[in-house]
């Protein structure tokens, strides 16, 4: 056994050496937590992309009817909700009848039977682009996120104003 002293200037690691390891783990783990919990979070928003009539909850449908958004005699051909929260406050939504856009607090409304154009800009950076002119001059300008349905949104649109002008 060997119990000869330790020559001068060599030392064993310092306890700041230790501590500061320690530090860097926890730091680590935590990070670590912050990116599941994150996941979690977002895999339990609400879907907000395009939907078509059929998709809507039920709570969606009252939702828009206590908004004042549609009315009972309205038939919901495409919805979209560009908030995180989808709670219609920023919309776009499709009826049998009209195209409207909500940002709250103000509400653009144009009937299918009034519209004359209609031009879809696909893929910009941030999404989809529709602008919607009617009879009167009035646009309405919809912008729906990359990867949320614009195409889906724009052909219910058309298929809806087709109809609604034969």
């Amino acid at each position: 056994m060997n119990t000869s002293p330790k020559p001068p200037g060599s030392r064993s690691p310092s306890r700041l050496v230790f501590a500061c390891l320690g530090f860097a783990g926890v730091i680590a783990v935590l990070c670590c937590l912050l990116l599941v919990a994150g996941a979690v979070w977002f895999s339990n928003l609400p879907d907000c992309s395009v939907k078509l009539g059929y998709e809507l909850l039920p709570e969606t449908l009252e939702t828009l009817e206590e908004r004042g958004l549609v009315d009972d005699d309205e038939t919901v051909l495409a919805y979209y909700d560009d908030t995180v929260s989808c709670d219609a406050s920023e919309s776009a939504v499709l009826t049998d009848r009209r195209l409207i856009h909500h940002v709250a607090p103000a509400t653009a409304s144009l009937p299918l039977s009034e519209i004359t154009d209609i031009q879809y800009l696909p893929g910009t950076a941030l999404g989809d682009t529709i602008v919607v002119t009617g009879s009167d001059g009035q646009t309405i300008r919809i912008e729906i996120a990359i990867w949320n349905g614009g195409a889906t949104f724009h052909t219910a649109l058309l298929n809806a104003w087709h109809q609604a002008t034969e």
